[in-house]
């Protein structure tokens, strides 16, 4: 616990997390603070189920991205992969396709298995 000098008159303690803890129920700035004055608690979103092209390939590593692209042009079935994902309005994380796709990628060894498993899991 740590102690905040807020003047000299009163003196605020917060704990570990920066959150205030009164020193008396009438401490006017922890009053302020109160988390009925701070909303209710909402907690974090889920990680999205669908991204844009820009964004999934955003997710792979400019060395990966390289990997991909030497390899549409001399792979057809990157390439055609390759292909229908630019040519997508959005990917859905867990599209059949889009797991081919990756397949393909491990397959031709410019993913690992873990490696496309965390392309289509959380950012």
């Amino acid at each position: 616990m740590t102690w905040r000098y807020v003047d000299p008159e009163q003196t605020l303690i917060t704990d570990g997390a920066g959150r205030f803890v009164p020193v008396d129920a009438g401490n006017r700035d922890f009053a302020a603070l109160a988390p009925a004055a701070i909303g209710p608690f909402l907690p974090p979103s889920p990680p999205p189920t669908s991204l844009t092209p820009l964004q999934f390939i955003d997710r792979l590593s400019e060395a990966e991205q390289l990997a991909l692209a030497t390899a549409a042009m001399t792979q057809a079935p990157i390439k055609i992969w390759y292909d229908k994902l630019l040519a997508a309005d959005t990917l859905t994380l867990d599209d059949p396709r889009l797991a081919a796709g990756l397949q393909a990628m491990v397959a031709a060894g410019l993913l690992t298995p873990s490696r496309a498993l965390d392309l289509v899991g959380a950012p």
